[in-house]
């Protein structure tokens, strides 16, 4: 399955390198799986007004990363993962989880 219109969203935090913190898992996700998208760097001025922008959208938890799908926004990491994985292909309910690590 594919995803048109893709754009992952986090802070661009100052002294790291261009991909850091909880945006990473979802940036290496999407390139993993070899989806085209858009990586918007936000400073931490702008959060205010798209914060605002998500509350207006209805979004239960506005809250950054988030990313955008087709016009659907998903808030909160694993389960915008989660969603992402399943949408790809990438992902089963069958999973076995090793006994060890």
């Amino acid at each position: 399955m594919t995803l048109n219109s893709v754009q992952l969203t986090y802070f661009n935090i100052a002294g790291k390198p261009s991909t850091a913190a909880l945006g990473e898992n979802i940036n290496l996700l999407l390139k993993d799986a070899g989806v085209d998208y858009t990586y918007r760097r936000i400073s931490h001025d702008e959060w205010k007004d798209i914060k605002e922008d998500l509350i207006k959208k209805n979004v239960a938890c506005p809250t950054a990363p988030f990313v955008e799908v087709d016009g659907k926004i998903l808030t909160k990491s694993v389960p915008a993962m989660r969603y992402l994985s399943k949408k790809l292909g990438k992902f089963s309910t069958k999973m076995e989880i090793p006994l060890t690590f």
